[in-house]
């Protein structure tokens, strides 16, 4: 999957957790990385259905996106 920052903040913390999951489990970026406006980031995922969630560095969110079913390489556009 790639997820790319359409929106005008920069990308802090993203989380992507299956669907099912009642927690959002750990930042995907990691604590070194951030997304800056028009870059994108790869993730690997397993098939199924996912919830997205990116927030700015003051932890406020910027996008989130609900079950989003991925079966193939897709695009999720941070906006």
């Amino acid at each position: 999957m790639t997820v790319v920052n359409d929106s005008a903040e920069t990308v802090y913390v993203l989380y992507v957790s299956p669907s099912t999951s009642t927690n959002w489990g750990d930042d995907v970026l990691g604590t070194q990385t951030t997304l800056s406006p028009g870059e994108s980031f790869q993730l690997r995922l397993d098939p199924g259905t996912y919830d997205m969630q990116a927030k700015n560095d003051d932890l406020d969110v910027i996008d989130v996106a609900y079950e989003v079913s991925l079966f193939a390489n897709q695009t999720w556009y941070v906006d």
